[in-house]
């Protein structure tokens, strides 16, 4: 069982980089936007002054294979079961603790000077972000709960599979 798992540790980060090869186009976009609307303009200098320091590359440049780390992987796979058991809970918590807060506003519910000034912070256009908002709203729609039924079901078999497969290491 050692072997499989060298394998899968080894197989782990190139399939990994595989999936954020395809992600990554449409993560950088949506990322851009986030950073766009949680970040004045001068935090976001501060963040790019650092990541041009030596330190910041250096930083930058590890993060990603940390990430894909066996370790990371397993302590995630570990962490799993009582992440799954306790997301039952959060959004209920969630709902809870911003019951007092003004609701959030959607992208179309901007003013045009925002939407205009998130539009310069990324780098796209209102109508690219418009049509990016639509697109995914789409997906959801058409993959809607049952995808999420499913995604937690195959979650949770694969964190069982995992501690078999751990439970007979150590017996071994």
């Amino acid at each position: 069982m050692a072997k499989a798992q060298n394998v899968e540790a080894e197989l782990m980060p190139k399939m990994f980089a595989e999936v954020m090869g395809a992600m990554e186009p449409g993560m950088r976009k949506a990322m851009a936007e986030l950073y766009a609307i949680n970040f004045t303009e001068q935090e976001l200098r501060d963040i790019d002054a650092f990541f041009s320091t030596e330190s910041g590359t250096n930083f930058a440049r590890k993060s990603y294979s940390m990430a894909t780390d066996p370790r990371i992987v397993a302590a995630s796979m570990e962490a799993l079961p009582a992440i799954m058991a306790s997301a039952m809970t959060m959004e209920q918590q969630m709902a809870e603790a911003t019951a007092d807060l003004p609701a959030k506003r959607s992208f179309a519910e901007l003013g045009k000077k925002e939407r205009m000034r998130i539009a310069e912070l990324t780098g796209y256009s209102v109508e690219e972000i418009e049509a990016s908002i639509e697109a995914t709203a789409a997906v959801e729609e058409a993959w809607g709960d049952a995808y999420a039924e499913d995604a937690a079901e195959a979650a949770a078999d694969a964190v069982e599979e995992a501690a078999e497969a751990a439970a007979e290491d150590v017996a071994e």
